[in-house]
């Protein structure tokens, strides 16, 4: 009964706090309001229970329960750079740290913040978290946070908020590694971080750039895609609204995987854009859009095996011909998609320059007819009595038919009666094969289309 009491007082009270916590991280209170405690003051406050720090802006008279003792205003902002070496467990709930140093730290118990809010003046630089860490819908103000950190135990950043430029350069991860859900702002540095189980990003908005440059991978790389960084079910919802409100379909996360393998990684290609440092060779770059492309392949990723495919094709293009390739690139995307949409030859490119070429026919078909090309075969309908055929002058219906007969006959590539050509009409004549080839280059591929679907 008394154990049951007990508990009881610790939930009506860690409510209350919990309470006044929020209300207070509403409010735009000055951190300079707070008394300062210690770690090895509250070390001694320590029970079996662990340490608990809530609801960090209280007023002078407010108090909360710790561990069922009292304490006006012990659950404070945290100042200057002391020892820290608690054994129980360390809790954070809904609180503003403040003017904190837990560099070069070593926590060896667990360590929890859950709803907190961390001001940019406090860093975990080399800290060691020889337990669970969990940083659980905690909000980090600041940049450069957890550079060269070790998590010899599971680290948990569920829901977090990264609101700047986040970076674990150098950072030791000995253990499980969640971002789930978690948010990034302008860029997250994974640079020289050691991994020894992948890291877990489901759900995660993604930053504007994400480096993975020097990675060290203390697991086995398999068939299955367990044993890889999966992007998959990653986000960029946010970083579209930050950087391209109105067009936001086009803007990707730029990604940096150079000197690390990137057969560690599934990467869709309508969330990610390759970035390469300038030392990367062209040999390196090949390979890491081959090994992408593979993987993707492998995990049955048919769209972005098409995205990175192309992308491949392009950079090939920039580096072979220079500036002439920004155009082949142009030609190849709309002409047929790089050969990934063949189909635009047919149901666009066909009957768009056939147009083209009708159009101008007709409004210039009396000088075409009587200075560049005449077939004598052409309509027997339009023939009538007399042994040549007369174009019509006045527009309208009868115009357009043999406009249209005209037109088709040379772009079809039925046939061209050399006879009939005026090879004195330089303009007429290169207008007359230009026309004659590109019809003869559709029908080509129009058969060869038609042969390979069977």
């Amino acid at each position: 009964m008394k154990r049951l009491f007990t508990g009881l007082y610790i939930l009506v009270a860690s409510v209350g706090a919990w309470g006044q916590g929020l209300n207070a991280l509403t409010e735009n209170n000055s951190a300079d309001k707070a008394v300062p405690i210690s770690f090895s003051t509250l070390r001694q406050m320590k029970k079996a229970g662990g340490l608990v720090f809530s609801s960090v802006y209280l007023s002078s008279s407010d108090t909360a329960l710790v561990n069922l003792y009292l304490y006006q205003k012990a659950l404070l902002c945290l100042r200057g750079n002391a020892s820290i070496h608690a054994l129980d467990t360390c809790r954070f709930f809904a609180c503003r740290i403040t003017d904190t140093l837990f560099t070069n730290q070593q926590f060896n118990a667990p360590v929890l913040f859950n709803w907190s809010r961390i001001d940019p003046s406090c860093t975990f630089d080399e800290a060691v978290f020889n337990n669970e860490a969990v940083f659980s819908s905690t909000i980090f103000e600041g940049d450069d946070v957890f550079s060269r950190t070790r998590f010899s135990n599971k680290a948990y950043f569920v829901g977090a908020v990264f609101e700047t430029r986040q970076q674990f350069r150098g950072t030791y991860f000995g253990d499980e590694v969640s971002f789930v859900r978690a948010c990034f702002g302008d860029a997250l540095d994974f640079r020289e971080v050691t991994f020894t189980k992948p890291p877990v990003f489901l759900d995660a908005q993604l930053p504007d750039r994400l480096a993975f440059n020097g990675i060290r991978f203390l697991y086995p790389l398999t068939s299955d895609v367990s044993s890889k960084i999966d992007f998959r079910r990653a986000r960029t919802d946010s970083l579209r609204n930050r950087r391209a409100p109105l067009i936001n379909w086009k803007e990707k996360c730029r990604i940096m995987i150079d000197g690390t393998d990137a057969g560690r990684f599934l990467l869709p290609h309508d969330r990610f854009y390759l970035e390469f440092g300038e030392w990367a060779t062209y040999d390196e770059r090949m390979s890491t859009y081959e090994t992408i492309i593979k993987t993707c392949q492998e995990a049955g990723m048919i769209e972005s095996v098409e995205g990175w495919d192309i992308e491949y094709r392009a950079f090939q293009n920039d580096y072979k011909f220079g500036r002439f390739g920004e155009y082949i690139n142009f030609f190849n995307e709309w002409w047929w998609n790089f050969g990934y949409d063949r189909w635009r030859i047919l149901v666009i490119w066909l009957p768009f320059f056939f147009l083209c070429f009708l159009t101008y026919n007709y409004f210039r078909l009396p000088q075409l007819w009587n200075r560049m090309y005449k077939d004598p075969e052409l309509g027997k309908v339009f023939r009538k009595a007399r042994a040549s055929i007369q174009v019509p002058e006045e527009h309208g219906s009868k115009r357009f038919a043999f406009a249209f007969f005209y037109t088709a006959v040379i772009y079809f590539g039925f046939k061209i009666r050399h006879e009939g050509v005026n090879y004195d009409y330089t303009r007429g004549l290169l207008y007359l094969y230009f026309m004659y080839a590109v019809g003869t280059l559709h029908m080509a591929f129009a058969l060869s289309y038609i042969l390979s679907a069977y």
